[in-house]
């Protein structure tokens, strides 16, 4: 029997039996691990279903509509228009390797969709959004301090790009926070502050110095989540 042949068969089983299918991915939009039931909606099992100019080998329904298209590929890559194409219409792109055995299918090649919240904006899957208070040392006093980073998944901000709830979070936890002037970018601008001596630690050392080594263990830190955030539109 082919391998499409013994994947359908399989998941026929877990539709008539109502077995739930649980499936897990690293997810190539946010890097986390997701996890899910694949049959949570399925209703029917067609094979070789249409979507736009593309055609999946196997498609699970709800009622007449597919909602996940299933690509038996031997490619080491997902496909690039499959993968708009499926995202534009909210329909989860899973491709497998027909080399790989049945159980394959619980932790799918590429999984294209993405189980965080989309933009209202954009439509795109947002990102997780948190403030990384992190246990440092002033670099001119050596006076233990607090030092604060939004961090938006490759996207960060020093507390001159806080909202008024976030500037309260991390002074709420210890930061000191105030205005200052910067010599490199001639302006003045919130920023973390030393209590011991007034001395700023500026945009530019935050992220080359405390960040970095927070995230590579020299430092400890706190994580506290803020919720999500577009990275294409820069918003909440």
């Amino acid at each position: 029997m082919s391998f499409k042949k013994s994947l359908t068969a399989l998941l026929q089983k877990h539709i008539d039996t109502q077995q739930p299918l649980p499936i897990t991915w690293r997810c190539s939009w946010c890097n986390d691990e997701h996890g899910g039931n694949l049959f949570k909606k399925a209703t029917s099992i067609t094979n070789n279903v249409a979507s736009g100019d593309l055609k999946a080998d196997i498609g699970l329904m709800t009622g007449d509509k597919l909602f996940v298209a299933i690509h038996i590929s031997k490619n080491k890559s997902p496909i690039s228009k499959a993968v708009e194409h499926y995202r534009a219409h909210n329909i989860i792109y899973i491709q497998v390797n027909p080399g790989d055995d049945l159980a394959s299918i619980t932790k799918p090649f590429f999984v294209g969709t993405c189980l965080n919240p989309r933009c209202k904006k954009c439509n795109g899957f947002q990102h997780e959004k948190s403030l990384l208070i992190i246990d440092s040392e002033c670099w001119k006093c050596n006076y233990p301090m607090k030092v604060v980073v939004l961090d938006c998944d490759g996207y960060h901000g020093g507390p001159d790009k806080f909202s008024e709830t976030e500037l309260n979070i991390a002074r709420g936890r210890g930061a000191s926070i105030k205005s200052n002037y910067s010599n490199i970018v001639k302006t003045a601008y919130l920023s973390n502050t030393c209590p011991a001596c007034d001395a700023m630690t500026g945009n530019h050392y935050l992220f080359s110095d405390h960040y970095t080594s927070a995230i590579y263990g020299y430092y400890n830190f706190e994580r506290v989540p803020l919720g999500y955030f577009c990275k294409r539109c820069r918003t909440a």
